[in-house]
């Protein structure tokens, strides 16, 4: 066995849910393609001049729309990585035989996943079937339609 510091993790993955661990590794590999994106995004900028990247409406102020464009592509990099240290907690936790505790404002699932079209398309419900509007109905759709 190897040494270091072992600690405990209360962590949320906000406006995130997952069925298995393949979904979590789906989103990493879509975060780490972001990260990609950026680098090569990043690169191009080093190696381009501006007169070859800026747009003609920020001729007057190059630096200006470089100095942006490098930030936002910065900024997408950082949030994938953060997200990543988290989704890569969420494996290892499932790893380990934790639950996957998906937490639900019920108001909101129901407002937007359970929309007449939307539910009705993922489990061939017919469209006359009532929306449900609690929890329990949400379930028993659920159970119904193995969705």
């Amino acid at each position: 066995m190897g040494w270091g510091t072992n600690y405990l993790i209360d962590g949320y993955l906000s406006k995130m849910t997952f069925r298995d661990e393949l979904e979590v590794q789906d989103k990493i590999d879509e975060n780490l393609k972001t990260i990609s994106d950026a680098k090569q995004r990043i690169k191009m900028f080093v190696s381009a001049t501006p007169n070859t990247i800026v747009p003609s409406e920020w001729n007057e102020q190059p630096i200006d729309w470089l100095s942006n464009e490098v930030e936002t592509w910065f900024e997408m990099m950082e949030d994938a990585f953060r997200e990543n240290v988290l989704l890569y907690q969420y494996i290892e936790y499932l790893t380990e035989g934790g639950e996957n505790n998906i937490i639900v404002d019920w108001e909101d699932f129901v407002k937007l996943y359970c929309s007449e079209t939307n539910i009705a398309h993922k489990a061939g419900m017919s469209s006359i079937e009532p929306i449900p509007t609690s929890k329990n109905e949400v379930l028993q759709l659920f159970q119904k339609y193995k969705i």
